[in-house]
């Protein structure tokens, strides 16, 4: 399993071609997890069959564990330390 950290995970507009180059610039392929809780990363994910985006609060370890890569910004990793502290 991947784990990629990004400074912000944020999009302009909810645009799956947009997030489809990011993954590709990322050399994320397969299935991918993403934890944001951007709304327009979450809508542009929807229509891609092997990426998932989920909120911060909707993470689950069932997830982590099935998706062979996982994508978070770090305002993600700074709420999962703030749950999990």
């Amino acid at each position: 399993n991947d784990l990629i950290v990004l400074d912000k995970l944020t999009m302009s507009a909810p645009k799956t071609k947009e997030l489809v180059s990011m993954l590709n610039s990322l050399n994320a392929d397969g299935k991918v997890l993403i934890v944001t809780d951007d709304n327009n990363v979450q809508l542009s994910a929807r229509n891609l069959a092997k990426v998932k985006a989920v909120p911060v609060n909707g993470l689950n370890v069932e997830d982590a564990v099935n998706y062979g890569k996982l994508i978070l910004s770090q305002d993600a990793v700074k709420k999962i330390e703030e749950v999990l502290a």
